[in-house]
């Protein structure tokens, strides 16, 4: 391996993907593992896959299915937290969550392939959350899955957060499995005209965790930036 590549992308069944095939094939005939997220659509995935089987290469592929996505009453993207049965259940809600997700994988999942079972979640819930995350992980990894959490939103969550008990523990579990459970994040910087507004509370958000982790004894865990941009809908004009 010659080195990593800095910049991945995010895909979908809509936008314009014109290109990624010869993106995804230069980087691995040159031994550069490159990092793709696709939401819903697992055809860039399954292609990735195919190339990593195929060169040895350790690309990060990382698939989403979405609420909006899946055209169904459940939904994908964020845990029934509000669900009066599962208040004080998060395994629970982590068995019924993985049970629906592991139920619309495509029957052609390659189990290297890393899957984001939520996104954008409630950061004022991370003890219900990190308790989640634990069980969801170990149901994952019965099933020789792997799963990136939580898929924040920039500038989430705070370090208090990161520090509640049942957090650390998902922390720890990623230290002990991480090339099955992983940690995902999202950065915008949300302002076109200055990607580095507020840096690092926005971009850079990632180097709290870490801060976290070093503070508390724990080894960094395996970490996405799945999103990452200017802002949602819009960067600056070249």
């Amino acid at each position: 391996m010659v080195g990593r590549s800095k910049i991945g992308f995010h895909l979908g069944p809509g936008g314009n993907p014109t290109g990624i095939g010869n993106y995804m094939r230069a980087l691995d005939r040159a031994s550069i593992p490159f990092t793709l997220k696709s939401v819903d659509h697992y055809g860039p995935c399954f292609e990735a896959a195919g190339l990593a089987r195929q060169s040895g290469i350790r690309h990060n592929i990382i698939f989403r299915l979405s609420t909006a996505g899946q055209g169904q009453s459940y939904d994908f993207d964020v845990p029934p937290y509000k669900d009066p049965r599962f208040l004080n259940d998060p395994e629970g809600a982590a068995s019924q969550h993985w049970a629906r997700t592991k139920a619309r994988l495509p029957q052609e999942f390659d189990k290297s392939v890393w899957i984001e079972p939520i996104n954008e979640v409630d950061k004022n819930l991370c003890g219900w959350l990190g308790r989640f995350a634990v069980r969801i992980a170990d149901l994952a990894h019965e099933d020789g899955c792997r799963v990136a959490l939580f898929a924040w939103s920039s500038g989430e969550p705070e370090r208090a957060g990161w520090e509640h008990p049942a957090m650390l523990a998902y922390l720890r579990l990623c230290a002990e499995r991480p090339e099955q459970a992983a940690i995902a994040l999202h950065e915008y910087g949300y302002e076109q005209a200055d990607l580095f507004a507020e840096f690092p509370y926005r971009l850079g958000r990632f180097q709290l965790l870490f801060d976290v982790c070093d503070r508390h004894n724990i080894p960094r865990p395996t970490t996405f930036i799945t999103e990452w941009g200017w802002t949602l809908n819009h960067v600056p004009t070249p």
